[in-house]
């Protein structure tokens, strides 16, 4: 019940500030354009027998800033992420999981200098598709439908700007948090026809993600 309130609230603040900004100034431009990274991957919770290790992947979509005060304003990305981990079962190194997701970030952007901003939010997300792969070996099994189908979470991060560069052109680093297990336990029972591990424990999503982009 906190998490909901807290999601609501955060939700409800870009609002506020969209109403804000049409009732005391003239409404500001929107700032649209892509961006794309590096993501550095894992999962949350370990157990000895089942520890965890980084993914390295990738993201990309489309992103828009509306800078509704002077030093206030609301960000929205909505991006592709391939995203995932690695788990050592007993020692040994057994296998992978690599996730795609769409996920959408609407966050309240602060910018108290020119070159640089502070940002933090929600981020909603949708599980397209679920691989593995096991030891070794080049084989992979899709297994989507062990995963739960939504993922929200919270997001925070700095942004850079550089007109050196290019005007427009942004650099930034961004964490998620997730907040709801990503396993989808009634599905999970029967592991005979698995070529994965699944980790037995509540375990969530948690991507560092590194990028760069233009908005115009």
């Amino acid at each position: 019940m906190k998490t909901l309130k807290i999601s609501l609230f955060l939700i409800a603040m870009p609002l506020m500030i969209f109403a804000q900004n049409y009732r005391y100034k003239e409404v500001a431009p929107i700032k649209i354009g892509i961006v794309g990274g590096y993501n550095l991957s894992r999962i949350t919770n370990s157990q000895p027998s089942y520890t965890i290790e980084n993914y390295s992947g990738y993201s990309l979509g489309a992103s828009a800033l509306w800078r509704a005060w002077d030093k206030f304003g609301v960000q929205s990305d909505l991006i592709f992420s391939r995203q995932g981990y690695g788990y050592n079962e007993y020692g040994t190194n057994d296998g992978f999981l690599v996730s795609s997701y769409a996920y959408l970030t609407p966050s309240v952007n602060y910018q108290p200098v020119p070159w640089a901003s502070f940002f933090a939010g929600m981020q909603f997300g949708i599980l397209l598709k679920a691989n593995c792969g096991c030891g070794n070996t080049d084989y992979q099994s899709t297994i989507t439908h062990h995963f739960n189908k939504f993922d929200y979470g919270l997001n925070g991060g700095v942004e850079f700007t550089s007109k050196a560069i290019a005007e427009g052109f942004v650099m930034g680093l961004k964490y998620y948090m997730g907040l709801s297990n990503i396993v989808n336990e009634s599905n999970s029972q029967n592991e005979d026809e698995l070529p994965i591990t699944l980790p037995s424990f509540s375990t969530r999503n948690s991507v560092m993600n590194f990028y760069i982009g233009y908005r115009f």
